[in-house]
């Protein structure tokens, strides 16, 4: 199964622009594929938000001034990925979506290596 997978590594002063953002992908992806049903949804979906920590082994020293999104969809094709990325740029909120993948690192077509 093919995987939609966002890392986003956010500055302090950016964390509600970019959160802001990610939030509007949520709404699309609400509206697009559990409100309307022409569209064939992810098996699974769920976003991410963590404080980045100096050393994640040893809690204590502290965090290092950035937050972590992730933006993780699991789809049943490589096709209804291609079908979910053509959707999400035809979507009002994609040129902000692109504007913040200045903080990301993507993955369009992982794969599931392991799941529960």
């Amino acid at each position: 199964m093919p995987a939609i997978n966002l890392s986003y590594r956010v500055p302090q002063e950016k964390v509600s622009e970019i959160e802001s953002i990610i939030n509007e992908h949520a709404e699309f992806m609400k509206k697009t594929y559990v409100d309307n049903d022409e569209a064939v949804p992810p098996t699974h979906t769920y976003f991410t938000k963590a404080a980045e920590l100096v050393n994640p082994t040893d809690p204590e020293q502290g965090l290092t001034g950035y937050t972590i999104f992730t933006v993780n969809e699991i789809w049943n094709s490589p096709d209804d990925v291609m079908a979910h990325i053509n959707r999400a740029m035809e979507a009002p909120h994609f040129e902000r979506f692109k504007s913040a993948m200045q903080y990301a690192h993507v993955a369009p077509m992982g794969e599931i290596t392991f799941k529960i």
